[in-house]
């Protein structure tokens, strides 16, 4: 563009003009994740009970596989500074799991029993620390920390004794604590809608079980009942959709994400030479 030099003043407005309308374009609203929060969520993943052999190193065995589908909801709270995000969670979310498997072989001539377990139940109270990016602060990437419950049932059944031995068998129905940790990330797909993809192993002992008397040969010997310890760990992915209680950002620009070029374009205006 020419101008000249009583001109000057405008031109330079008109720069600024266009200049300010290419920024105005790709500015919008950030998104809050401070407030409140309630979501549900489902999933599936894999876990693993372990059962400590009482007469010896087992020869096989010992460790019960539990594919696990679990389903809940969760609440929480998050404070943002800047682009950091603190908060914490509680989470509930029932499971379908079940698994069995050979276990207290220490040798072949001692009678082993089936063992089976399958939590239905986990609980957890986390910590969480994240960070925002991309377009408006949509994007939150996050780890978890803190504490897990777990309900795990299951028992102990001798097998293949002498018909004329009776079945020995031990039950549990335990409730334990242990912990967890976890990663995340969480898109908002609206002010108050967002949905997350997560990853969490959580890790607890177990109750000292009672083993059931068994046999071995040469027949009638008797093993006496003895303790068995169980552990169980498990990794665990889940879906969730969330939706967001507190203040939030109340309208997001609907302007585009990124900067672009003016959308009018005027041709040069040749001015006279003083």
């Amino acid at each position: 563009m020419l101008c000249s030099r009583n001109s000057r003043a405008r031109c330079k407005r008109r720069r600024s003009f266009g200049r300010s309308r290419s920024h105005s374009k790709g500015a919008g609203s950030n998104r809050s994740w401070t407030g409140g929060y309630v979501r549900g969520h489902f999933g599936g993943g894999y876990g693993r009970t372990s059962f400590t052999d009482p007469y010896g190193p087992s020869i096989y065995g010992d460790v019960v596989d539990t594919p696990v589908f679990v389903a809940g909801g969760q609440i929480g709270y998050n404070w943002q500074r800047e682009r950091w995000v603190f908060g914490f969670e509680v989470d509930g979310s029932g499971a379908i799991s079940n698994g069995t498997n050979t276990c207290l072989a220490a040798s072949g001539m001692i009678v082993s029993a089936n063992c089976k377990a399958g939590p239905d139940v986990f609980a957890t109270g986390t910590g969480r620390l994240g960070y925002t990016f991309g377009p408006q602060h949509r994007t939150l990437a996050y780890l978890k920390l803190g504490v897990a419950w777990q309900h795990n049932r299951g028992d102990i059944v001798n097998n293949h004794e002498p018909d004329e031995v009776p079945k020995n068998a031990t039950r549990f129905a335990d409730g334990r604590l242990g912990g967890t940790i976890g990663a995340g990330i969480e898109q908002a797909l609206t002010p108050e809608w967002s949905i997350k993809f997560e990853y969490d192993y959580l890790r607890f002992g177990g109750p000292s079980l009672a083993t059931p008397p068994t046999t071995q040969h040469p027949l009638p010997s008797v093993v006496p009942a003895n303790v068995s310890s169980l552990s169980s760990g498990y990794h665990i992915g889940k879906i969730g959709l969330n939706y967001d209680a507190g203040p939030g950002t109340p309208e997001w620009s609907d302007l585009a994400l990124y900067a672009t070029k003016p959308s009018v374009n005027a041709p040069p205006i040749a001015l006279a030479q003083d």
